[in-house]
């Protein structure tokens, strides 16, 4: 009887540690993928309001409305930025101070998404796209530190494990229950 108990215990203990394992990855990916999508469409509307209250003027010079800037944008290294180049002229949020973003190149009307190193060593989410505007191309990219999102996925994947090891034990107890009341 013991022998059986034990095998059955030990069978369900590997089922259990896989099965988790696989919805610990799994859901640890997708929420860290749906965060970012949340992340990169707040940084397109973000751009689509800077790319609104950008000026070009006659004389080739761009300026942008202060009032279409958030707070955040003015804080020095706050984590969010955006830099717009118009004609080798660049306007950059004051929360960059004096570094300048890494662009990649990007043709007209073509949107790009990636991950750089931005001021501070901070790890960024950067959605960049070239707009034409009044026949002048316009390059905007807003970025954002990811550190909070990472530490807050992080501590929903170790609660995640918490939980489901306590489901694993009480699986564990369950089934030993059963076996020893059958047999």
């Amino acid at each position: 009887m013991t022998s059986l108990r034990s095998r059955l215990g030990v069978g369900l203990l590997l089922s259990l540690v896989v099965l988790i394992g696989l919805l610990w990855l799994t859901v640890g990916f997708s929420v860290r993928v749906l965060m970012e999508e949340q992340v990169a469409s707040r940084l397109e509307h973000d751009a689509e309001s800077l790319l609104s209250g950008i000026s070009l003027g006659t004389t080739g010079r761009a300026t942008l409305d202060g009032r279409r800037l958030q707070g955040i944008y003015q804080q020095p290294f706050s984590g969010h930025y955006f830099q717009i180049e118009v004609d080798g002229k660049v306007l950059r949020s004051r929360s960059l101070w004096d570094e300048m973003l890494p662009l990649p190149e990007v043709a007209a009307g073509e949107t790009h998404l990636s991950y750089i190193t931005g001021p501070q060593d901070q790890h960024l989410l950067l959605w960049m796209r070239v707009f034409r505007k009044q026949d002048r191309l316009v390059r905007v990219a807003v970025a954002e530190d990811l550190v909070h999102m990472s530490a807050g996925i992080r501590r929903f994947q170790w609660r995640l494990l918490a939980w489901s090891l306590a489901v694993v034990l009480l699986l564990l107890l369950i089934q030993q229950y059963i076996v020893s009341r059958s047999l």
